[in-house]
């Protein structure tokens, strides 16, 4: 992301060396999702610079482009950075996690894609590879368990007991840079949404679900 090459980020990582076959490995890589929004920015041709707008943000009421409720920031190519820098209050972040929680539909429209959800509770098929060595299912455990969708999970993965020990099994989770969390509970019916900056963030997650189970859950 801060690299001079970097610029134009869907093409940086386009140009990557393949390391791999698709599916075989799970590495933790923002380049993925660069690729993603760059290739819907385009597909959607005139329609891209409104595009999260129009797809997701609007429909949840959390804001057209003019209002500021929501903020994608770009590359120095005009791409919307995939992986990182989307800005919501933490109110809208709810919303976006009370959609999860209501499979996808938010006032009787589908906004996400049937299935969507249950990939997104589904453990990521690469990470279950085997065959790769130790080192690599070394990394795999440091990571954490990770969805078809882009969520942590809160699973055993190769012999590694739930990550977050207190907290639901059933929890899944998106992390921004020091801190930001959208903590989702089906069981519960609670979504956490918090904003802030800690370095230590992740150590916390355990703590934080259970207080709140402890206080707002039925």
């Amino acid at each position: 992301l801060y690299i001079d090459d970097g610029r134009d980020m869907p093409a940086f990582a386009l140009n990557r060396p393949i390391d791999f076959q698709p599916g075989t490995k799970w590495l933790y890589s923002g380049g993925n999702s660069n690729l993603i929004m760059g290739s819907l920015q385009r597909a959607a041709g005139a329609e891209g610079d409104s595009l999260p707008w129009q797809l997701l943000f609007e429909p949840l009421g959390i804001g057209d482009p003019s209002s500021r409720q929501a903020v994608f920031e770009r590359d120095g190519a005009g791409n919307f950075i995939g992986s990182s820098y989307v800005h919501l209050t933490p109110r809208g972040m709810a919303r976006l996690g009370q959609l999860y929680l209501q499979d996808g539909v938010w006032e009787g429209r589908r906004i996400l894609p049937k299935g969507w959800v249950d990939d997104a509770r589904t453990l990521n098929d690469a990470q279950l590879q085997k065959g790769h060595g130790s080192a690599y299912e070394d990394y795999l455990r440091s990571e954490g368990p990770y969805s078809r969708r882009g969520f942590w999970h809160n699973v055993p993965l190769l012999g590694m007991e739930h990550p977050f020990p207190d907290a639901p099994e059933d929890m899944y989770f998106a992390a921004g840079h020091y801190g930001q969390l959208l903590i989702l509970l089906p069981s519960q019916r609670l979504v956490i949404a918090r904003t802030g900056h800690d370095a230590w963030y992740w150590s916390k997650i355990n703590s934080l679900v259970t207080k709140a189970i402890a206080c707002f859950a039925d």
